[in-house]
């Protein structure tokens, strides 16, 4: 199949199936340029600069589209005889202005957040370049920010709001409406868009959290803090353990997502596996669902969750086949603390006996100011059987520190714990992780 395009840089769809992209020649030369199909070479005849494309495709019909930005799509049927050479000539006609869609990824965002989690992102689609700019409007009506956009080089482009006016302070609480001005490069008109709605709400704040006191359901202690509703969390750890008399214990891998399908509830499942030298690696699967209300500076909740383990496991974030507790928090600006009582039935990767177990009881502390964030945390185990408490089981005591990188949903952060148990045992746990917002 011998094709003649009058663009150097659209891009070529044979069956559906993009060809590769057909780019600018900064020299017109003979040389061919190789791809998986065929070749292709630059040619320039009559003031026109186009693309020559010979390919190899099987005896049939076949469907050509050729498609460019500020262009109209060509699409062409033609069919190829066995041992036969069909000749086609594309020619690509200016595209009329058009927007094609508007919309905005959230509904509602805390513009005290940091990065791009306080921000909203609008997405929109033109059909050819042109410029255009944003405005939000209050509900009185009264123009409250305006942003040029850049002009546009392709179909599918964005622009943010970080809930600020144009003096740069944080809007007020209430509902928002933006709309998208754009015009054709040749156009002296703007094209307006459908309002669409946006909430500025201070009060739903994302909690940069990965490893203990977190917003997740699980951790050394779950703190009262959820996600915001629809949010999803996402996050990737891994570790060792060790003891201070026999060294090297585990090397724990755990993958953990947390959704909140309402206001006041959260879901968290967290799965894993634990690498032992001397044993084989259990896989580890955890979920919990977690409840919060808040009134005031006070936080208050409960969970309720369970694990299964192919195998025994010691890592401190696989206490129990199943566990329920409650949840107490202050939380004073970018301080919160909290404490929190669970009662964890059986042992992983053990059966389940409703009168055996352990009380656990932790306090935690979280500071979180603009991208980073710090938690300091510490736990007491207690034994319980039928025959009652049986005293000091193990303490675990820990702090990590979590930073949102700028502009990125993006979150690395960094653990180390202690742990000391009823015989006196001393041992470490470090962490390292990152997670991801959405």
């Amino acid at each position: 199949m011998h094709l003649r395009i009058n663009e150097t840089d659209a891009a070529l769809y044979l069956d559906g199936v993009k060809q590769g992209n057909l780019f600018v020649c900064f020299s017109l030369g003979t040389a061919a340029k190789k791809n998986y199909d065929g070749s292709y070479t630059y040619f320039e005849q009559n003031g026109i600069r186009g693309c020559e494309w010979i390919l190899k495709v099987p005896e049939g019909e076949h469907i050509i589209e050729v498609k460019k930005f500020g262009k109209k799509t060509a699409v062409t049927k033609v069919y190829v005889f066995g041992k036969t050479q069909v000749e086609l000539d594309v020619s690509l006609q200016d595209a009329d202005f058009e927007l094609i869609s508007f919309s905005a990824e959230k509904k509602r965002f805390n513009p005290y957040n940091p990065g791009t989690l306080g921000m909203c992102r609008f997405n929109f689609s033109v059909t050819a370049p042109g410029e255009g700019m944003l405005e939000i409007y209050g509900a009185d009506s009264r123009l409250v920010y305006r942003r040029g956009l850049k002009p546009f080089a392709a179909e599918n482009a964005h622009s943010t709001w970080d809930g600020r006016d144009e003096n740069g302070a944080i809007v007020k609480k209430g509902i928002y409406t933006a709309y998208l001005q754009v015009r054709g490069a040749a156009s002296t008109e703007f094209i307006q868009s459908e309002p669409l709605s946006v909430a500025v709400d201070t009060a739903p704040s994302v909690p940069l959290s990965l490893f203990s006191t977190s917003g997740l359901s699980a951790g050394l202690v779950p703190a009262a803090h959820l996600m915001p509703k629809g949010s999803l969390y996402g996050a990737s750890t891994c570790g060792t353990d060790f003891s201070l008399s026999k060294g090297f214990k585990t090397a724990p891998l755990f993958l953990g997502f947390a959704y909140a399908p309402l206001e006041f509830l959260e879901l968290s499942c967290t799965t894993g596996t634990e690498i032992k030298l001397s044993r084989a690696n259990p896989l580890i699967i955890q979920g919990c669902l977690k409840a919060v209300c808040k009134s005031g500076m006070f936080r208050y909740g409960a969970l309720l969750g369970g694990a299964y383990s192919s195998g025994k496991a010691a890592s401190v974030f696989n206490e129990g086949i199943l566990h329920t507790g409650s949840l107490f928090a202050i939380d004073h600006g970018p301080l919160c603390i909290g404490v929190s009582e669970q009662v964890f039935f059986g042992i992983a990767g053990g059966e389940l006996y409703p009168l055996n177990g352990n009380l656990k009881t932790g306090v935690s502390g979280s500071f979180q100011k603009g991208f980073y964030a710090v938690h300091l945390s510490a736990v007491l185990y207690s034994p319980f059987s039928s025959s009652g408490m049986q005293g000091f089981g193990r303490i675990q005591a820990g702090s990590d520190v979590c930073v949102l990188i700028p502009k990125t949903l993006c979150m690395p952060g960094a653990g180390i714990y202690y742990t000391r148990d009823k015989n006196g045992e001393n041992g470490f746990t470090f962490r390292i992780g990152a997670a991801i917002y959405h």
